[in-house]
């Protein structure tokens, strides 16, 4: 039997057999390996779980002691849940598979304005884009 077979649990109200595939995981091991790897996370333990955030800042659900994974939604029961091997196998295959996709792009609106990126008038960003009253230093109202 290797360490990563899956053995009975019990069964559920349903009457289904329900089984479990423990990682013989640490949460000092895996905290370790998130930190070796520069990894954002954040340990609840009374639920026995680490929220992992992924390159795209989506975050992850992962179960240390399972392998089991879900990607976090705020205020939803998570009606399925993934597997993997520990924490390795979920960095390496999962955590960022779908990165790209999740990134959200925006363009920056303040970028064609004179001033930018020192705009006095909005310094969180110019909404002037281009037009007749653009100025070298600014723009006017």
């Amino acid at each position: 039997m290797s360490e990563h077979d899956w053995k009975y649990v019990r069964t559920n109200s349903k009457g289904e057999s329900v089984f479990r595939k423990d990682t013989n995981e640490s949460l000092e091991f895996v905290t370790n390996y998130l930190d070796d790897k520069d990894i954002p996370y954040e340990i609840c333990k009374t639920a026995g779980l680490i929220w992992i955030d992924n390159i795209a800042e989506v975050t992850y659900v992962y179960y240390w002691t399972t392998g089991r994974w879900a990607i976090r939604k705020a205020n939803k029961k998570y009606k399925k849940h993934y597997h993997s091997k520990g924490i390795d196998d979920f960095v390496t295959n999962y955590l960022n598979k779908y990165a790209d996709e999740q990134m959200t792009y925006y363009e920056d609106e303040h970028i064609a304005c004179y001033s930018y990126p020192n705009c006095d008038i909005s310094p969180s960003g110019c909404i002037v884009i281009s037009g007749d009253n653009v100025e070298r230093y600014g723009h006017r109202d």
